[in-house]
């Protein structure tokens, strides 16, 4: 296996000098960073967010607020040397039988970013320790379940998460409903509750909603989708594979969800409909019943599982790379100041393209056209170094384009 320590003494030294930990009440971006467990076959995302959920997510025990899930954790899942304090982050994935916890109470460590780049073949898999749940008993029982567990410590292995989800659409998926839920739980909103009062979702991530707030994603895709030319040669044709491997495949991702924003709509909407008419105990008689699907751990859910907390992925944005005829199979590898000068700028380019054709579609030609002004105005009052000469350029290049339009 080739040595990864380059990659992570750049990280350590220049851009990951502590944990990554983030807040949403401090209005703080949220980092995730999805991994593939080697022996499990199953992705695994790391929060930089604090967990806001008062559920126990290895033996799913209501702990009524958050503080008490922690001193649960404490209890019954975890050795006194690693004890959560007052913030928890974890990552739990696995099987009712079989479990697997992660902590990092302090944030997304530099661990968890190599783990995230350790590229198959090319660099050696990462190791993180964590702890293994295996199931004694267990009682299905919604009311008052009872789930017992033996723990002990184990190491995992990690490689990069391009293996399984190399746009992991489906994990922010995951993560933004689960977040929210258990955020807006601890301001004491009850969720339930909306699906009596259908407001067509929380438009633009407004705070006074009671209901999970919708999502706007934007996707740079780094492999192009798109290219002219048929491969001619050995190289040609490896390079081409890598593109169609590797590059974003989430289109179909994201007709789902909105497929099923559709059906939850639907079903809000004829919940609302029966409960106004007079049959909501018969309607909470329906939720309460089991559903086919299950959760990913395997535990059965009811219907109102379908429909609590759900959302709309109201828009996705992609930013594509545009092919380079020139590029040679190893692309990726090529490292060197000037490629790199090069790609940003053409990154910079391709993104403030598509911004401008999306702003100019929604909002109208007159209001893009403000916005490139403004954006160019805002980079030239920073102070102007090196790393700054190319988003300018670029700036004022798709300034140019645009009035070609």
């Amino acid at each position: 296996m080739y040595d990864n320590t380059p990659l992570r003494n750049l990280l350590a030294n220049n851009y990951i000098k502590k944990p990554i930990a983030t807040k949403e009440e401090e209005n703080e971006p949220r980092l995730l960073v999805v991994s593939v467990d080697i022996k499990e076959g199953a992705t695994v995302t790391f929060d930089s967010y604090v967990s806001t959920a008062k559920k126990c997510d290895i033996c799913k025990k209501d702990c009524k607020d958050n503080k008490k899930l922690i001193e649960h954790i404490n209890s019954e899942h975890i050795e006194k040397d690693d004890k959560v304090t007052s913030d928890l982050r974890w990552s739990v994935y696995g099987n009712i039988e079989n479990k697997h916890a992660i902590f990092y109470d302090e944030g997304v460590t530099l661990d968890q970013v190599m783990a995230s780049a350790a590229v198959p073949l090319y660099f050696d898999y990462k190791t993180i320790e964590g702890y293994d749940y295996k199931l004694i008993t267990s009682k299905q029982d919604k009311i008052k379940p009872s789930i017992k567990y033996s723990r002990s410590k184990s190491t995992y292995h990690f490689w990069d998460g391009q293996l399984l989800s190399n746009t992991p659409l489906r994990e922010l998926i995951s993560k933004h409903k689960t977040f929210w839920e258990g955020y807006l739980e601890s301001k004491g909103v009850n969720l339930e509750a909306a699906l009596y009062n259908h407001n067509n979702h929380a438009k633009n991530g407004d705070d006074n909603s009671k209901e999970v707030p919708d999502l706007e994603v934007y996707i740079a895709n780094l492999w192009p989708t798109r290219e002219d030319n048929l491969p001619q040669d050995i190289d040609l044709a490896k390079d081409r594979k890598h593109d169609l491997i590797y590059h974003d495949k989430t289109l179909y991702d994201e007709k789902v969800a909105q497929f099923v924003t559709d059906y939850i709509d639907l079903s809000r909407k004829l919940i609302k409909l029966a409960a106004d008419k007079g049959a909501k105990d018969e309607i909470e008689d329906i939720l309460g019943e089991l559903a086919e699907s299950s959760f990913r751990d395997n535990e059965k859910r009811q219907y109102k599982d379908l429909l609590v907390g759900r959302f709309a992925l109201r828009k996705v944005i992609r930013i594509e790379r545009k092919d380079d005829p020139d590029a040679i199979s190893l692309k990726w590898g090529d490292y060197s100041s000037g490629t790199i000068s090069i790609l940003m700028k053409e990154g910079i380019n391709d993104a403030l393209n598509t911004l401008v054709k999306d702003v100019k579609k929604s909002e109208g030609i007159e209001f893009a056209s403000g916005q490139i002004d403004t954006l160019i105005n805002e980079i030239k009052k920073q102070n102007i170094e090196r790393q700054n000469a190319n988003l300018i350029e670029a700036a004022e290049d798709t300034r140019a384009r645009f009035d070609r339009l």
